[in-house]
């Protein structure tokens, strides 16, 4: 069986991972999004019992997804690859292209979770999302209004122009228990396209 994989994407502070610690069901926090272990940047050398849990959750992400479990994701690949493409944007070096070369390699070794849906928390308001980011102790390139911007661009494009499964923009009256019954059969092969081509 093929498991259904619904991820959670968007800005930091918009409430995803609020949404996402209230959630009655299954859940992979966003340190899970690669299945392989040793690609987690939380993994602490001097905490045996971090890293003891850190594995056997990757083992057991690994039994559900075999086994055909929904599982819901807090960020995906995208995440990474936003991150990357606005740093290379407001500082002229290579972050992005680094970026989709790593992510492509994973890929190709089907080390990265392919979502079936999205849930995508959009904002219109970024001066309060940079007031939350700054209230949280984010570092300075988090500040950045241009930087921030450009994620959000990279957010907005990706859900509009290549992303080939269901997004469903985060609100308050999103009926969560009815969108992880239905049927999402495909995996987004926009991840595919944005890795191999240049769309963005």
């Amino acid at each position: 069986m093929n498991p259904k994989i619904i991820c959670l994407e968007g800005l930091p502070r918009t409430g995803k991972t609020t949404f996402f610690n209230k959630i009655d069901f299954e859940k992979v926090p966003e340190y899970y999004s690669f299945l392989n272990s040793e690609n987690i940047n939380k993994l602490d050398s001097n905490n045996f019992e971090i890293n003891q849990k850190i594995f056997l959750d990757i083992e057991l992400l690994r039994k559900k997804m075999i086994s055909g479990e929904i599982i819901i994701l807090d960020r995906s690949v995208l995440s990474n690859l936003a991150f990357s493409y606005a740093l290379e944007k407001i500082s002229n070096g290579n972050q992005y292209i680094q970026s989709k070369k790593l992510h492509l390699n994973y890929l190709s070794k089907n080390k990265i979770i392919i979502p079936n849906a999205f849930i995508y928390f959009k904002t219109n308001n970024l001066p309060e999302i940079k007031k939350r980011i700054k209230n949280s102790g984010f570092n300075d390139v988090w500040l950045k209004k241009d930087f921030l911007e450009n994620i959000n661009y990279f957010y907005d494009f990706y859900f509009s122009k290549l992303c080939n499964v269901p997004v469903f923009e985060f609100s308050e009256d999103l009926d969560f228990e009815k969108l992880i019954k239905s049927n999402y059969p495909n995996k987004d092969e926009g991840i595919y396209k944005l890795l191999k081509g240049e769309y963005l």
